[in-house]
């Protein structure tokens, strides 16, 4: 009976527009957001690295 109900709610998603305008920006934002949170990791572990090397460095100015 759960199956058959949610063939059904798949079908009727899957036949309305304004269903498929909502999945395609959800799926546009989840590009999005993956792609950011790329950029942002990859900033930070450069900065990070940076300052750690920093604190390592034998010279007192970059300590």
């Amino acid at each position: 009976m759960a199956a058959a109900l949610v063939l059904a709610a798949a079908i009727f998603i899957a036949a309305s527009d304004l269903y498929a305008q909502v999945f395609a920006t959800v799926a546009k934002g989840i590009g999005i957001t993956v792609f950011v949170t790329m950029v942002a990791f990859a900033l930070a572990s450069a900065i990070g690295l940076g300052i750690a090397l920093m604190g390592l460095s034998g010279s007192r100015w970059l300590r």
